[in-house]
């Protein structure tokens, strides 16, 4: 089978359900067959009440989304971000207590917005599995998005510290995540993908993984066979071989405000 996909990032700007049903009807009729919705936390569920009415879909909205999209042949599938671009969840004083940033700790960066969940913290994986099943059984796609990129303030706290007191030991834990995540995942059913980009950082972490897992590979340079690391440096890799290599499929993700950078990526691919 061909994906031929299209992503709408709902988490960073929510779009009407009239929208989001004028892209599907488009995307269509344009041959597309899949629909990626990043949602982040835009989906209130039982486990998850605190968003405001105007501010999330409920359950009955994405089940309709879903008909819908059908009757296009169009599949729809989530994604949720399971480490990193956690901001909105942690917006909510209830789970606030799940940040990797407590009080006034200052992040990678300097920041001190809390946008990483705590891997280490007791709560966390209870109310995370709880979440991504509620979700996953609106969707009935075999995939399912778990995010995993850019989890900039992570092993900074005294618990994660302690739990990962080096550079190896913060893989394993980065290893240790994509575990649970990807057995609660299998659990329900879905295939988990995830962004690679971390895989750059923590380079050794990809071989111990499952897998069964997809990556998406994304860049957004006008030439992504002169691929650079997304992580500040510029060494220049083959993301596509490491991936073969480690035994896991790939998805590609070009961006869509540069044609040549589609068009650089089949390039890339097309003797894969």
């Amino acid at each position: 089978m061909q994906y031929k996909w299209a992503q709408l990032d709902l988490a960073r700007q929510m779009e009407s359900m009239d929208f989001i049903k004028e892209f599907i009807t488009i995307m269509a009729d344009a041959g597309y067959n899949g629909l990626l919705l990043y949602l982040e936390d835009r989906v209130r569920t039982n486990s998850y009440p605190y968003p405001a009415d105007s501010d999330c879909y409920t359950e009955a909205q994405m089940k309709k989304l879903v008909a819908f999209a059908a009757k296009r042949d169009v599949e729809i599938v989530p994604c949720v971000a399971t480490l990193g671009h956690a901001e909105r969840f942690l917006a909510h004083p209830e789970l606030e207590k799940l940040s990797e940033l407590q009080g006034d700790m200052k992040g990678r960066f300097g920041w001190t917005k809390k946008q990483t969940f705590c891997p280490t913290h007791p709560e966390f994986y209870p109310f995370l599995t709880g979440y991504l099943k509620e979700v996953a059984a609106l969707f009935p796609s075999k995939f399912f998005h778990a995010g995993l990129d850019e989890f900039w303030d992570y092993c900074l706290c005294d618990r994660c510290r302690k739990a990962a007191p080096d550079f190896e030991a913060q893989q394993a834990l980065f290893v240790k995540h994509i575990e649970k995540i990807h057995d609660c995942l299998a659990a329900c059913g879905k295939r988990m993908m995830m962004w690679s980009d971390m895989f750059e950082y923590y380079p050794d972490a990809i071989s111990r993984i499952p897998k069964d897992i997809i990556m998406i590979d994304w860049q957004y340079q006008e030439d992504v066979r002169c691929y650079l690391h997304h992580l500040f440096d510029c060494r220049v890799e083959n993301r596509l071989e490491v991936n073969r290599k480690n035994g896991l499929d790939t998805f590609l993700g070009p961006v869509d405000m540069l044609y040549r950078n589609a068009q650089s990526y089949l390039e890339y691919a097309e003797n894969k």
